[in-house]
């Protein structure tokens, strides 16, 4: 669950990126009330956005560039194909490839619960991330495969904007990382990041300098661990535009990497969402003109007009909550 959209006590002092987000629901609010919806109803499309994990935000935002027709198939269809197809040579049922594969987009569980092998792991999970873009005519390389699958495998990239950051940090450590430079603001945030880094480094306390100087510096390095905990921190201090400069980077079309890994979570909770479509959310985080309003407000309208108001209330409660996914399959 997206940390960023968690109800907390009102006393609590709002991150940069959860002030951006509230604003724009309330703008959206605005618009739905406008159009006629009751006090109730505005409050549960907001709750709905709220329970969004990082990954089916991006996914919501990027639906108001959605042009698919419709005809091709998203949610259990596109799983329950694509586990057929990659279970031609393979020990596992077709039955058994679907079940893995929606415990992972679907349920959201971490892969590592779920087959406990490592290589048995990793080539299942390559070969269910192929076949499942093939359903979706998205060509792909070898090596864009196998990220996707690291990144799926750390089981973090699906929940909240920390755990996303560092699964991709461990993926792709070449990637901008500019929340990472406001490590270095004040003695108070350089002391919270290096106690930080020492919960996730553990046992290894000699790698805690090299990796804070990589990070009070802007840069990123191949780091010896999955640093949920320091990302976390690193996105508690913050600036609003750090943070958006960090979700550019990530949606950037040169990398395929973490927008397949969305576009797969999309079409896993029925949202038809291709590659190109990310790019109007990219165009939209705009830190200089930040803004979010007019687009959460274009992603709800046009889903509403293609998928109804109650297909879109489906999607999101299925984006939202992995538990309600389920009902995909019934």
């Amino acid at each position: 669950m997206l940390d960023v959209m968690t109800r907390r006590p009102a006393m609590r002092t709002l991150k940069e990126f959860e002030r951006w987000l509230a604003e724009g629901l309330r703008r959206l609010d605005d618009h739905l009330r406008e159009r006629g919806a009751s006090e109730v109803e505005a409050e549960r499309s907001r709750a709905q956005l709220e329970a969004l994990p990082l990954a089916g935000l991006l996914a919501f935002l990027a639906g108001a560039a959605v042009s698919a027709d419709g005809g091709e198939p998203t949610g259990h269809e596109w799983i329950s194909r694509a586990a057929a197809s990659a279970s031609e040579g393979e020990e596992l049922s077709p039955a058994d490839l679907e079940e893995i594969l929606w415990d992972i987009l679907g349920r959201r569980h971490r892969p590592a619960e779920i087959l406990t092998d490592p290589q048995l792991r990793r080539r299942l999970l390559e070969r269910l991330i192929e076949k499942a873009l093939a359903e979706a005519n998205v060509p792909v390389t070898p090596e864009e495969v196998r990220r996707i699958a690291a990144l799926l495998e750390t089981g973090e990239f699906l929940r909240d904007f920390g755990s996303a950051a560092a699964a991709v940090v461990s993926v792709l450590p070449e990637m901008p990382l500019a929340i990472a430079g406001d490590v270095a603001r004040s003695p108070k945030h350089v002391a919270q990041v290096t106690a930080a880094l020492a919960a996730d480094l553990g046992k290894a306390p000699a790698h805690v300098a090299a990796i804070l100087s990589d990070l009070r510096s802007g840069r990123t390095a191949s780091y010896p661990a999955l640093l949920t905990r320091t990302l976390q921190q690193l996105y508690e201090i913050a600036t609003l535009e750090a943070v958006v400069a960090t979700l550019r980077a990530w949606l950037d079309p040169n990398n395929e990497t973490v927008r397949l890994a969305i576009l797969l979570y999309a079409r896993a909770h029925g949202l038809p969402l291709e590659q190109g479509d990310l790019d109007a959310v990219l165009l939209a985080l705009d830190a200089e003109n930040p803004d979010l309003g007019p687009l959460l407000i274009a992603a709800w309208d046009h889903l509403e007009a293609r998928l109804g108001p109650a297909g879109l209330a489906n999607v999101l409660l299925s984006l939202g909550a992995a538990e309600a996914s389920e009902r995909q399959r019934e």
